[in-house]
């Protein structure tokens, strides 16, 4: 739906306004990449919210005490964990490229250009490190304590908040930067920061690592 609407959206602003806003944004092109890059972070808020609630089974399986009859059956707590972890990094890979894909695939159709297929699917993919580092996060707080395992979700929240209406209550530059979001780069159409990507991909795995090694000093049950 996104590569079939992106098509029109040069319509969308037929405007005196509109056609202010293109010229800044380079042309139709740049206010199409715009909007592309708009629509694809919110592929990121959706597979870290994905990647939350996986994390959360643990939480769940914990309180049922399940957890306590895998480890009767000789399961580890590290294998426990680190499988359920997996899950919800593997799933938001999965969710990114299926987004990325069935959204170029439209673009593409459209432009008949390969591409926009490709910028999109990357557009969808960029968005995976900020996701992995609210995961850690969901790790880190279930870690701690079954009690602080929401973490993941006001985390989420906040990172929500701080990025799409941080910069219209002109919050600090710094308070901005604490969303992982918030360095994700906007693609299609910008440069892509490797720094940035790199930093957060070793955050969301040192918070992961964190967690599971907190996990493996509490009690559980």
């Amino acid at each position: 739906m996104v590569g079939g609407v992106a098509g029109n959206v040069g319509e969308f602003l037929n405007t005196e306004t509109g056609r202010q806003m293109m010229e800044l944004l380079g042309g139709e092109k740049g206010l199409v990449n715009a909007y592309l890059a708009a629509e694809l972070s919110f592929v990121g808020i959706f597979i870290a919210a994905y990647g939350v609630h996986v994390v959360l089974r643990l939480k769940s399986e914990e309180s049922l005490l399940r957890a306590e009859l895998l480890f009767s059956y000789g399961v580890t707590r590290m294998r426990w964990a680190a499988s359920q972890i997996a899950v919800a990094l593997v799933g938001t890979v999965v969710l990114s490229a299926s987004a990325g894909v069935s959204a170029g695939i439209a673009r593409a159709y459209q432009t008949r250009e390969s591409a926009d297929f490709i910028a999109i699917l990357g557009g969808a993919l960029i968005q995976l490190p900020a996701a992995w580092v609210v995961i850690g996060l969901c790790v880190v707080g279930y870690g701690l304590s079954a009690r602080l395992a929401n973490l993941g979700w006001s985390a989420l929240v906040l990172f929500l908040l701080i990025t799409e209406v941080g910069a219209l209550l002109k919050l600090p530059h710094g308070v901005i930067d604490l969303s992982p979001f918030s360095h994700t780069p906007k693609l299609p159409g910008s440069p892509v920061s490797i720094e940035a990507v790199v930093i957060l991909v070793v955050t969301g795995a040192s918070l992961v690592a964190l967690g599971l090694g907190l996990l493996s000093r509490r009690d559980i049950g």
